[in-house]
């Protein structure tokens, strides 16, 4: 399966032992926004995996992006981590880009506001 192949080359799942040791990375230096902010890309990164790649192993470009196809629990620990490196006094700047398609695509697709940090 072409796509799953792609998909994978890309190094981030949920099981992938990168992601693995940023959480335990985070569990070390709890106090460290910038370890935080580090994982919270990487679930974000991570959540996207079955959407940013399409069924001929084709990269599909964020706005084309099939929201149903990201994974909400990743999301969610992403949103936890950027709310740790912000309440841990990391700086807005490095964290700005991730909107997590919050200003793109319709609004059903869209993640709920209220849940943003």
């Amino acid at each position: 399966m072409p796509g799953a192949h792609s998909a994978r080359a890309h190094g981030l799942s949920e099981r992938s032992p990168t992601l693995r040791l940023g959480r335990q990375l985070a569990e070390l230096a709890p106090e460290e926004p910038e370890v935080h902010g580090l994982v919270a890309l990487m679930e974000f990164q991570a959540s996207r995996l079955r959407a940013r790649v399409g069924a001929h192993g084709e990269a599909v470009r964020l706005p084309e992006q099939d929201r149903g196809r990201w994974d909400r629990l990743l999301i969610a620990r992403g949103l936890a981590a950027l709310r740790r490196a912000r309440t841990r006094g990391g700086e807005q700047g490095p964290y700005k880009p991730v909107q997590i398609g919050r200003d793109d695509g319709p609004p059903a697709n869209r993640p709920r506001s209220d849940a943003m940090p």
